[in-house]
Parts: C-alpha cells; structure tokens; sequence
C-alpha cells in the first residue's frame, strides 16, 4: 500500500493517467472519463487529509487504496486488451471474421453481422472498421443513436484517416 512512499503511489498515480488517457484517445470516453475523475479525486482526497490535516488514519488510507486500487485495475485491463488484441485466436482470423461479417451485412442478415462485429470489438475495441461496421448495422436496424456514437467513436479511433472520408458522410447521412 505504501502509505508514507511519495514514489510508488506517484508511479501508480501516473500509470493510471497514462490509462485513463489511453482510453479517452481511443474513443472510450465513458471509461477515461470516469477513470480519469476517479484517479483525481482519491488522489487529491489522499494529498488534502495528509498534508492539509496532517492525518493518517482511515480516510487517508480509504483514498490512498481506492486511487492504488483503480489503478493497478485499470493497467490491468489495458494489458489484458493488448494481450487479446496481440494473441487471441480470433485476431489470427480478423480478416476472415471481418469478411463474414461484411457479408452477412450484405445479405441483410444483420443478427449475424451484429454479433461477428461486436466478436469484433472485443477483441480490438481500437479497430476503427469494427465500429463502422458494427455502426452500420446499428443503422440499418433502426438504432441512429448507437450509430452515430460508434461512428463517432471509430473517427477517434482512426489515426491515420484512412476512414476520415467514410465516416463523415456517414454521419452527415445521419443527420
């Protein structure tokens, strides 16, 4: 826990931006969000009972785990993604997973192409072609909200631009 060690919980502090950070980039605005208010406001409930009230009891301890704890927890999750997107069986199938999925789409078979994309994103959830395609399901089923979030979401995951074309026309058609 470290309770009395400025470096380790400033590592911890900083790996956890660097998570949060990570998740806002690539279009997990909910969860670097939430990540990100979490972090803040344990460490700066740490900083204040410490060095404001000179404590350290229980509430300084309380918000010294729940930073630690969110932390190791969101690194955690970011290396298990990296990991699946890295080595999962169906990364070694993208291209085939993808190509059923978009065919499935074409044969407005939209159940199916809805779970081959979401298959999709879990196992890249930074892939910016899942969440067009998973968008444009949404879309045809009906759901323009979902859509216009995914496509919204697939614009900051595309870094290079290669979708930039697609994805404002698409949303420009969703109004």
């Amino acid at each position: 826990m470290f309770p009395n060690q400025f470096a380790p919980n400033c590592a911890l502090f900083v790996l956890g931006l660097v998570a949060a950070i990570g998740f806002l980039r690539t279009g997990m605005l909910a969860r670097g969000g939430l990540l990100l208010v979490i972090l803040l406001v344990a460490m700066d409930a740490a900083l204040v009972v410490r060095f404001v009230y000179d404590r350290t009891d229980e509430a300084y301890l309380i918000s010294l785990a729940v930073m630690q704890v969110t932390a190791f927890s969101a690194l955690g999750w970011w290396v298990l993604q990296w990991g699946l997107r890295r080595w999962s069986a169906d990364r070694s199938q993208w291209e085939q997973l993808f190509a059923d999925a978009t065919r499935h789409y074409m044969r407005n078979e939209l159940s199916a192409a809805e779970q081959l994309f979401l298959r999709l994103r879990r196992v890249n959830p930074w892939d910016p072609a899942s969440a067009i395609g998973l968008a444009n399901v949404q879309w045809r089923s009906g759901r323009p909200k979902i859509a216009r979030r995914l496509l919204r979401a697939a614009r900051s995951l595309d870094r290079s631009g290669a979708y930039a074309n697609l994805i404002g026309e698409q949303l420009r058609r969703l109004g």
